[in-house]
């Protein structure tokens, strides 16, 4: 849904659709009526720009994040406390990590009562990858979910059939899966 919170500016032009057969209404003359968008539609072209445009806008104007010069997606904050927030911003996904600051829970809640974003605490998947929220604060990230299904798609039989080899790889890894 965070596709559909930015909206429309200046050059981005006049987006038109025609709504779906059991939608369609008709004019005097018999014209099909046409909706003009006042926000993107999720697959729309221009979608993912718009909807960046506005978040950057939200963080850096109005919640003063500084975006890096080495990443548009990666937001951060600094706090007088010595507390920071780092954000990154992907598409639809979105992932904020805190030292523990009161400032930051703030940060978040004004951004996603925004967007009317939905906050998972312990996410499991963040940009397809896996992600595992360890007691101890860590998390690790791995791409399991990746793998089985590409996997499932191209290997001859389940990968559950194939034996277990540690990394790095070896020849008679190779040969066991040519």
């Amino acid at each position: 849904a965070a596709y559909l919170q930015g909206p429309f500016e200046g050059d981005d032009g006049e987006v038109f659709v025609r709504p779906a057969p059991d939608e369609r209404f008709f004019d005097d003359c018999g014209i099909p009526i046409v909706w003009k968008l006042s926000k993107p539609l999720y697959a729309e072209a221009d979608a993912g720009r718009i909807w960046h445009r506005a978040a950057k806008k939200q963080l850096v104007q109005t919640q003063a994040f500084t975006q890096s010069e080495f990443d548009p997606c990666y937001f951060y904050k600094k706090y007088s406390d010595g507390h920071r927030v780092d954000l990154i911003l992907y598409v639809g996904d979105c992932w904020m990590a805190a030292t523990g600051s009161a400032q930051a829970d703030i940060d978040l809640r004004i951004f996603k009562d925004r967007f009317k974003l939905i906050l998972q605490e312990k996410p499991k998947q963040l940009l397809g990858m896996n992600i595992d929220m360890c007691a101890d604060g860590g998390v690790k990230i791995s791409a399991a979910a990746y793998v089985k299904a590409k996997a499932e798609t191209y290997l001859a039989k389940p990968l559950e059939e194939y034996p277990l080899y540690d990394t790095p790889s070896t020849p008679q890894l190779v040969k066991d899966y040519e």
